[in-house]
C-alpha cells in the first residue's frame, strides 16, 4: 500500500519519487560562462525530477551559420560536461531540432529563451518553431550583461594590453601572430602611456606642493605648468616626426623592391637572404632610434619637474 508523503519528508526524496522528465537544451557554449550555467540551471530546475540533456553544436555548423569560435567542439562539449546541472551531453547536435531527434533521445521538453531565432540554414523560420508547435517548449530567461560576444569584444577592446602581457610572459611574435613592427608599435605605445601617467602624477604632486609651500601667485604656477606642457608637446612632435620619417624611408625601400620584382628581375635565394638582412638591419636601426627619442622625451619630462621641485622648496 502506498504511503502518502509527510510534510516533513525532504524535498529531494519527494522529487526522486516523481517520474523523471528529460529536458533538452542546446547551444554553442563557446567560452563557457555563468550566463550559460544559469540557463542550464533554469532548465534543470524546471521540473522536480529533471534529467538535463545538453546538445553542443558542431564546429562545421557553427562556423557555417554563425561564425568562428574560440574553442573547438571538443573543448566546448567538455566545458559543458563539467557543469554541475548537466546529466548528459550530445556532441555535434543538430542546428535545427526536429521531432525525430527528440524521439531518438527520449526528450520530453526543450528549454531555451523564448525569443525567435532565425534559422541561418534556411530550413525553418524559427529554430525552435517545430518544438513550440508540438507543445514541447519551456522558456528560460537570458542573463543580461554577459555573452560570449561581449567577452570577445572586451578582449578586442584591450587587444594591445593582452598582446603586451603575453609578450612579457614569454610568448613570441610568431605565437601571437604579429610582426616586428606591430610588436614595437605596441611596446612604444605602452611606454608613451606610462610616460604620460608619470608626467601627470609629477605635475599633480608639483601643483599640490606649490599650494602648500609657495606664496607666489597662482598665475606663476600656471606659467610654470604651461612651460612644461609646451616643452613636452614640442618634444612629442619631434618624436612623431622622427617616426614618420623612418616609416616613409621604409616605404620607399619597400616600393623599390616591389618595382624591381614587377619588372621581372628575378631574385635568387642569396639576394632574398641579403635583402632580409638589410630589412632586419633597417628595422633594428629604426627601433633603436625610436627608443632613443622616447628616452630623450622622458628626460625632458623629468628635468623641468626636478627644476620646478627645487624652486618650490626654496
Amino acid at each position: 500500500m502506498d504511503v502518502p508523503a509527510s510534510s516533513e519528508q525532504p524535498k529531494a526524496e519527494i522529487a526522486a519519487q516523481q517520474p523523471p522528465v528529460r529536458v533538452y537544451a542546446d547551444g554553442i557554449f563557446d567560452v563557457f560562462h555563468f550566463g550559460h550555467a544559469r540557463a542550464l540551471e533554469q532548465a534543470k530546475k524546471r521540473f522536480p525530477n529533471t534529467v538535463l540533456v545538453v546538445g553542443v553544436c558542431s564546429d562545421a555548423d557553427t562556423h557555417k551559420y554563425k561564425g568562428l569560435t574560440v574553442m573547438d567542439e571538443k573543448e566546448r562539449a567538455e566545458s559543458v560536461r563539467h557543469c554541475k546541472w548537466v546529466d548528459e551531453v550530445v556532441e555535434q547536435a543538430p542546428w535545427v531540432i526536429n521531432l525525430e531527434f527528440l524521439d531518438k533521445h527520449h526528450i520530453d521538453f526543450v528549454a531555451h529563451d523564448d525569443l525567435p531565432y532565425e534559422d541561418a540554414s534556411g530550413q525553418v523560420d524559427d529554430v525552435y518553431g517545430p518544438v513550440k508547435r508540438a507543445g514541447k517548449f519551456v522558456a528560460t530567461k537570458r542573463t543580461e550583461g554577459i555573452s560570449t560576444s561581449d567577452i570577445v569584444l572586451r578582449i578586442l577592446r584591450n587587444y594591445n594590453n593582452y598582446i603586451l602581457r603575453n609578450l612579457q610572459r614569454g610568448y613570441t611574435r610568431k605565437q601571437l601572430g604579429i610582426n616586428l613592427f606591430k610588436e614595437q608599435r605596441i611596446r612604444a605605445g605602452d611606454n608613451i602611456r606610462r610616460l604620460r601617467e608619470t608626467c601627470a602624477g609629477h605635475i599633480s604632486k608639483h601643483i599640490k606642493r606649490n599650494k602648500r609651500h609657495s606664496n607666489k601667485p597662482v598665475t606663476s604656477q600656471r606659467r610654470r605648468n604651461a612651460y612644461l606642457t609646451d616643452a613636452l608637446e614640442l618634444k612629442g612632435r619631434e618624436l612623431a616626426d622622427a617616426i614618420r620619417h623612418n616609416a616613409e624611408e621604409l616605404a620607399v625601400n619597400g616600393r623599390l623592391v616591389v618595382e624591381q620584382m614587377m619588372r621581372g628581375h628575378h631574385l635568387s635565394a642569396m639576394d632574398l637572404q641579403a635583402m632580409g638582412g638589410h630589412v632586419d638591419s633597417f628595422c633594428t636601426s629604426w627601433i633603436r632610434h625610436l627608443e632613443q627619442s622616447y628616452l630623450r622625451l622622458e628626460d625632458l619630462a623629468s628635468a623641468p619637474l626636478r627644476f620646478l621641485g627645487r624652486n618650490s622648496r626654496r
